[in-house]
């Protein structure tokens, strides 16, 4: 006599439906966290060498080394910091407010301390660090134009879908009282 065995997982059908819809989905989501922050720590580690190495080989502008240190301390800091939310979010948040408030004025400070000497021409500063540093502003000063681009064509697209719900409302609205005085009139 032969016994069937009913398997306890469920059917293969269900199991694919299932991945496909949401954990598939969280997965690529950690994946990408994970690379963005790998490479922004390699990142940061990378500011603060060069900047070290090459702190005194900058005469034109001595700051140029240092915000490369400071600046890759603070994204190496905050980085350092993500653990603390499971602990006090709140505490998290005013920390992290801070930190933003420092990095952004630190980088705004920077770009005058690179920009200002991008015109000097042999530039005395050690080439590597000086076009590092460049080249991390003006990717920084991308991504900036990225998000603030972003951020108006979310405002639009909400302010069109917020519009046309309206205009379709007002449309409803004006036929209902247009078959309302036809019947009134016949």
């Amino acid at each position: 006599m032969q016994h069937s065995r009913r398997s306890v997982l469920p059917p293969r059908r269900y199991q694919d439906e299932q991945n496909s819809s949401g954990t598939a989905k969280s997965n690529k989501q950690i994946n990408g966290s994970y690379f963005t922050l790998t490479l922004w720590t390699f990142i940061s580690i990378a500011m603060i060498v060069i900047g070290a190495i090459s702190i005194e080989y900058c005469p034109i502008q001595p700051n140029i080394p240092i915000y490369l240190i400071v600046a890759g301390s603070t994204t190496l800091l905050g980085f350092l910091l993500l653990p603390l939310r499971l602990v006090s979010e709140t505490l998290s948040y005013i920390i992290e407010g801070i930190l933003g408030l420092f990095t952004f004025c630190w980088f705004i400070t920077g770009s005058v301390w690179v920009f200002s000497v991008f015109s000097v021409s042999p530039r005395p500063c050690n080439l590597g660090a000086y076009n590092f540093a460049f080249g991390i502003l003006i990717f920084q000063y991308a991504f900036l134009l990225l998000c603030i681009l972003a951020l108006i064509c979310g405002c639009c697209f909400g302010y069109m879908v917020l519009f046309s719900n309206s205009t379709q409302t007002n449309t409803e609205q004006t036929q209902g009282q247009n078959v309302f005085t036809i019947q009134n009139t016949v």
